[in-house]
C-alpha cells in the first residue's frame, strides 16, 4: 500500500535546501507541525542509506517509530531510533 504525502511549503522549500552542501540540516518549528515527517521526506529525498534518530523522551521516539512506518522507507535502509543515554552508554564501552 502506497501513501501519498503532501508536503507544507516550507517542507519543500527545505527538501529543496537540503541540496545545498552544507553539514548539515536545522529544522525548527512548533510541536506539531511537521519536523519529522520533513526530516524523514529529506532522508528519502537524499536517498539516506542510514539514518539514526535519538532523543530523550520514549515519547517523541515514538512518534519516530509511526512516522518511519508511514513514510514506508525501502528495506534496504537502515533506521536506528534509540534514547540519548542508550547512544551515551555505547560511546562509554
Amino acid at each position: 500500500m502506497s501513501i501519498t504525502i503532501t508536503l507544507r511549503k516550507w517542507q519543500a522549500e527545505a527538501i529543496k535546501r537540503s541540496e545545498h552542501l552544507s553539514n548539515g540540516i536545522f529544522l525548527e518549528a512548533l510541536g506539531g507541525r511537521g519536523k519529522t515527517i520533513c526530516a524523514l521526506a529529506i532522508a528519502k529525498h537524499k536517498k539516506a542509506k542510514k539514518i539514526i534518530i535519538t532523543n530523550n523522551r520514549l515519547a517523541i521516539l515514538n512518534g519516530w517509530i509511526d512516522a518511519v512506518k508511514f513514510m514506508n522507507f525501502d528495506k534496504g535502509v537502515e533506521i536506528i531510533i534509540q534514547t540519548d543515554r542508550y547512544l551515551q552508554n555505547q560511546v562509554k564501552k
